[in-house]
């Protein structure tokens, strides 16, 4: 095959395999724009090139210039035992890339994906850049993809919330360069409300039908103000706790129809549609908190938290640290349960934190040391800080040492 093919150029390529015995035959490159001419004779073809004796087992080669469009050609050798001729080949000389801007999708508050394609590499595989801009600004960032071919998407971070943008993509080959349109999209503005559930398509996350697909996904893009909805679904914790932390004034809240875009966020009624957050498999917590200031968590169910029997376990339903003026509104924390050489709280587990329970069941959770230890708070473990309860319900909440060990507030130990 060809290489080195440019605008106007290519480099054709032979090699003898077998000189017949009779010593190094005569080659010759024979070409034509017009299609191939054949094997009967070389005053077939309008060009032919003669490259002189050439050994066995030696590339040898010839630069064509200028040609155009598509070149054919054939190799052609002779001695005195006799000729061949070569299969044919061909090459088609580069041209300026084609390139489509497919828009940014999806697009947060502080990150996009800009999306594209080149959908001719002209040849000769483009390199690719992608410019963006504020619609009111002069500044352009530039970000290089190297080389493309197809699809790609270019994910672009500290974009300001709340913006208009717009960006278009170039492609460079040794033919030129090709521009894009221009495509334009806008930040998510502060604060922003996010949906969540398991039958979103992942898109954005701006509404149900865009809905994340995971709590945590969602709270990798949740800010300070925000409010996080989710739908009346289960959302299985399968390996990881969910953890929420180093956020203030922010909302989660469930128990959302979550069956249409016309009104949102739409109906809601956790005891219709409840939101439960609940370990799928595995040994882990269901959601730990840290650093969460002044948030509410409202309306949400908290189960089937278990962790093996190993060494020291807090809260496997809840573990709450370092989280002031924290609301838990409306919630069902049960059938959690941690063991280990000590045990604390199997619902809920409370560190350096200020917390509010209003309206809520801690239920059917345990605590239960092992190897001659101890366990603290079946329901409740409050470590340090503070707890309010108001209109609350703790019952059928167990914490059993082994051996030596206590058995410390099956309902709340503090």
């Amino acid at each position: 095959p060809a290489i080195n093919i440019g605008t106007n150029y290519g480099t054709i390529r032979g090699e003898v395999v077998h000189d017949g015995g009779t010593g190094n035959p005569e080659a010759y490159f024979c070409w034509s724009a017009s299609g191939d001419a054949g094997t009967a004779n070389t005053g077939d073809w309008p060009n032919v090139v003669t490259m002189g004796p050439q050994p066995q087992w030696q590339l040898f080669e010839t630069n064509l210039m200028p040609v155009s469009g598509t070149t054919y050609y054939r190799c052609f050798i002779t001695n005195a035992a006799g000729w061949d001729w070569s299969l044919p080949q061909s090459f088609t000389t580069a041209y300026i890339p084609s390139i489509t801007n497919l828009g940014a999708s999806p697009v947060f508050r502080r990150t996009a994906r800009l999306l594209g394609a080149i959908t001719d590499t002209g040849n000769d595989t483009p390199l690719v850049w992608v410019c963006y801009w504020t619609n009111s600004g002069s500044v352009t960032f530039t970000n290089a993809m190297g080389l493309r071919d197809g699809g790609f998407t270019n994910p672009v971070s500290g974009l300001l919330p709340g913006i208009s943008y717009q960006y278009h993509i170039v492609a460079s080959n040794s033919a030129g360069a090709a521009t894009s349109t221009v495509s334009s999209f806008a930040t998510i503005p502060a604060p922003a409300t996010w949906y969540t559930a398991p039958n979103g398509s992942g898109l954005g996350g701006t509404n149900w039908s865009t809905a994340f697909t995971t709590i945590p996904d969602c709270l990798s893009v949740a800010e300070n103000d925000d409010t996080v909805c989710l739908a009346g679904h289960v959302f299985n914790v399968l390996t990881n706790q969910v953890t929420w932390q180093g956020r203030s004034n922010m909302t989660i809240r469930g128990g959302y129809a979550a069956t249409n875009d016309a009104a949102l966020p739409g109906d809601r009624d956790a005891a219709l549609w409840p939101s439960i957050i609940q370990r799928g498999a595995g040994a882990t917590r269901v959601m730990y908190l840290n650093g969460i200031t002044n948030s509410l968590l409202d309306s949400v169910t908290i189960k089937d938290g278990w962790v093996s029997l190993v060494s020291i376990q807090y809260g496997m339903g809840l573990y709450i640290a370092n989280s002031p003026g924290l609301t838990i509104a409306g919630c069902l924390i049960s059938n959690n349960w941690t063991g280990g050489s000590l045990a604390y709280g199997g619902g809920m587990y409370v560190a350096a934190s200020s917390v509010t329970l209003t309206n809520c069941v801690v239920a059917k959770n345990s605590a239960v040391g092992t190897a001659n230890s101890s366990a603290y708070g079946g329901g409740i473990d409050l470590a340090s800080g503070n707890m309010t309860l108001i209109d609350c319900i703790v019952r059928d909440c167990l914490a059993a040492g082994t051996a030596n060990g206590d058995g410390n507030g099956g309902g709340i130990y503090m």
